[in-house]
């Protein structure tokens, strides 16, 4: 199981699944079931384990699999959700309100930041660039996240990439949460599909009602010979 981060601590990037302790957790629980499948097989071959006894050890193994990848499983998908919103916050958009600003300390700023965006939004993509630049020039942070988010929101992705030396982490940023939204991307979804895809359940599992049957006639028969059972 994959330790707790420390309270406040930065989500990490997610690793490759060949280093992930979810995936890894994964595997092992469906090496831990193939082994306990063989195990109940084997006894049951040499007579240690009645056919009704078997399928319900099978049964129990496959739960106890399918309940550790589906757990490793929402662990990774709660990793992910950490990290995208983690870099999300990072991310120059919307109004810079800290968190201990007053009411009318949030209002001014939601309204400096709303003049701005109302004025990145009404020009076009090269009104918008040259905003930026400005932004960048002067120092002023209303307007380039404003500038920022008209960009972002409009997929104008060459603007920034257009000025990689002051946007190239950011660019990373976004490409990272991309993948991050598309299951990881395209490596990660390759193991993801491999790894979490849950095996099926025995086919002696499937054998159990019919057994069960059989059984409880076996003891109605001992019952009505005399034996106690």
């Amino acid at each position: 199981m994959t330790a707790p981060a420390p309270q406040g601590s930065e989500p990490q990037p997610m690793p490759h699944p060949n280093d992930d302790p979810d995936f890894a957790a994964a595997r092992q629980a469906k090496a831990d079931y193939e082994a306990a499948v063989g195990q109940a097989r084997k006894l049951t071959g040499v007579g240690a384990l009645s056919l009704l006894r078997q399928a319900e050890t099978l049964e129990a193994a496959h739960t106890t699999y399918a309940e550790a990848v589906q757990g490793a499983w929402d662990r990774v998908i709660e990793r992910r959700k950490g990290r995208y919103e983690h870099l999300q916050a990072q991310l120059p958009m919307g109004p810079a309100v800290p968190s201990d600003a007053t009411p009318a300390d949030r209002a001014a700023l939601m309204a400096a930041f709303q003049s701005q965006h109302d004025r990145a939004t009404a020009t076009d993509r090269d009104g918008r660039a040259k905003m930026l630049d400005q932004a960048d020039r002067f120092g002023d942070e209303h307007a380039r996240r404003a500038a920022f988010t008209a960009i972002l929101d409009r997929g104008e992705m060459d603007t920034l990439q257009n000025r990689s030396d002051r946007y190239g982490g950011v660019l990373d940023q976004i490409s990272e949460m991309r993948d991050l939204q598309n299951e990881g991307g395209h490596v990660a979804r390759g193991f993801a599909h491999k790894t979490f895809r849950l095996e099926p359940a025995p086919a002696e599992v499937a054998q159990m009602p019919m057994l069960r049957e059989a059984a409880e006639t076996q003891m109605q028969s001992w019952r009505q010979h005399g034996y106690r059972v």
